[in-house]
């Protein structure tokens, strides 16, 4: 990749995930040295050291950290050419002004408005002391549109963005700065997976307006960002720049190009599945499209080759989750000219999905996962020794060669032997509790081979990481690894 930003300084605020964490990527690898700013000490430092920069954690609505924080970056590298002020919320309790509180109002005014004057303010000062700097403030597409599905604060504070940039676009133009605005579409970033996991019509709702047929994928923001931070952009400032997969243009949306009757439910559902768990994932996506009567029984699922499109895995990966579901009893596979996959007439008889069934399989992921993440984080930063190492080798060494009658059992043990290396006793027993709750619901879903081989590979990545004595990608491993499980529980009891 051609290197548009050698020698430059970039400062990207919410630089830990989603569309900030790809373009510290894509900047890093055009050749900037990025400073990572973000609340998360975890996921920012994690993102500073994979692209070789610098973490500073900072509270952007704090104007002392924001101020402390680009000096710090000209301290270190000597300049600063590019701030992509980025940092934002979108919490469930803003919605309509109707029922949005005024500290909901506020706290999103703060994160995602006064931010963006504290990092303009204090980023300024250094560009105009050299004489150049890009400046990009992430808006959105909803700052130009109205939505009937309303966040009220979120909606006014995108607005805001957009229009102080125009204001310090136009001010500062001939001081050699520039200042714009990146208004995404949707994006499947964690902040949209939260909003959107648990209510695919809502997804479906705004994926029906998207001329594409889909959420943009954070590297693709990146790639504009990249744009408005090189020179290929120097003659725009005071813009708007949209990346909005066309749903700002967009008055009648195309039908589906496969000709399939799939309903808007059905994009919403068969959008890409992250990379970590794809064969999961996939499995969740393809029962809940069955489970929603996105695909009717009796009915075809779309084509192979479009549906592994859609959901971005390979079809290696789809015919896995295929025969999983078939083996399952939840899809049949006919041959000819008509042929294809086939949601069951009957699909297999399930426990009823309560909304306090639903509330307990949430409430034993959230535990688990507060606890044995934690646990593989402080297992890797205690002095083991060698028969704690042994012994943990043991344990990883009986899971991978177990047969299927016994494979739980030994995950288990597996899983609490990290909690052992801790040293808490506490936290054992309280992993110990979990983990009896969470093969209680294992127990309700069928052993798939493929999930137990990804597993096995994700076990010994986090078995290998705690040996390292290296924290944060043991805590990173034991979070995929926990994700799949997850998806899997959600799939077939939700």
């Amino acid at each position: 990749m051609a290197e548009r930003l050698a020698g430059r300084v970039a400062v990207i605020t919410g630089g830990g995930s989603g569309i900030g964490l790809a373009s510290a990527r894509r900047l890093a690898s055009e050749g900037a040295r990025v400073v990572i700013g973000d609340v998360d000490e975890n996921a920012g430092g994690a993102a500073a050291d994979e692209v070789g920069g610098l973490f500073v954690k900072v509270d952007v609505t704090d104007a002392g950290q924001v101020e402390a924080m680009f000096q710090q970056a000209v301290d270190t590298y000597g300049s600063l050419d590019i701030a992509f002020n980025n940092a934002g919320i979108s919490p469930p309790d803003d919605d309509s002004i109707l029922t949005t509180e005024f500290e909901a109002w506020q706290r999103v005014q703060h994160v995602n408005l006064t931010s963006v004057y504290l990092c303009c303010k204090y980023a300024l000062p250094h560009m105009l002391a050299q004489g150049k700097g890009s400046i990009i403030n992430t808006a959105s597409f909803v700052a130009v549109m109205g939505a009937a599905t309303s966040q009220i604060s979120y909606t006014a504070s995108k607005g805001g963005v957009l229009a102080m940039t125009r204001e310090l676009g136009v001010q500062f133009a001939r001081q050699g700065v520039r200042v714009n605005a990146l208004c995404p579409g949707p994006v499947n970033t964690p902040l949209l997976k939260e909003l959107f996991a648990k209510d695919p019509v809502r997804a479906a709702r705004r994926l029906v307006h998207i001329p594409m047929g889909r959420f943009a994928e954070p590297e693709e923001i990146a790639a504009a960002v990249a744009f408005l931070a090189s020179d290929d952009s120097s003659f725009m400032t005071g813009s708007q720049f949209l990346v909005d997969g066309g749903i700002s243009g967009a008055y009648v949306t195309p039908n589906s190009p496969t000709g399939l009757l799939m309903d808007s439910a059905g994009d919403a559902l068969f959008r890409p599945v992250r990379t970590g768990n794809a064969f999961e994932e996939t499995v969740e996506r393809l029962l809940q499209a069955i489970k929603l009567g996105v695909v009717p029984p009796g009915e075809r699922l779309p084509a192979e080759r479009d549906l592994a499109t859609r959901l971005n895995v390979s079809r290696v990966t789809l015919r896995e989750a295929l025969h999983a579901l078939q083996e399952s009893g939840f899809v049949e596979s006919r041959r000819g000219r008509y042929g294809g996959t086939f949601v069951c007439t009957a699909s297999p008889r399930a426990v009823p999905t309560t909304p306090s069934r639903v509330d307990d399989i949430e409430d034993v992921l959230i535990l688990r996962s507060a606890l044995e993440i934690g646990a593989a984080e402080c297992a890797a930063m205690r002095p083991l020794s060698d028969e704690d190492r042994a012994q943990l080798r043991a344990r990883l060494s009986e899971c991978d060669t177990s047969g299927l009658d016994e494979y739980r059992r030994k995950d288990s043990r597996l899983h609490l032997a990290v909690a052992e290396l801790t040293g808490s006793p506490s936290l054992t027993a309280a992993v110990a509790d979990v983990r009896m709750r969470l093969n209680e619901l294992l127990d309700g879903i069928p052993l798939l081979p493929k999930n137990i081989e990804h597993s096995n590979r994700q076990h010994a990545a986090l078995v290998e990481a705690i040996l390292a004595g290296d924290a944060v990608t043991a805590r990173r491993a034991m979070t995929e690894h926990l994700e799949g499980s997850a998806s899997l529980l959600r799939g077939f009891l939700v």
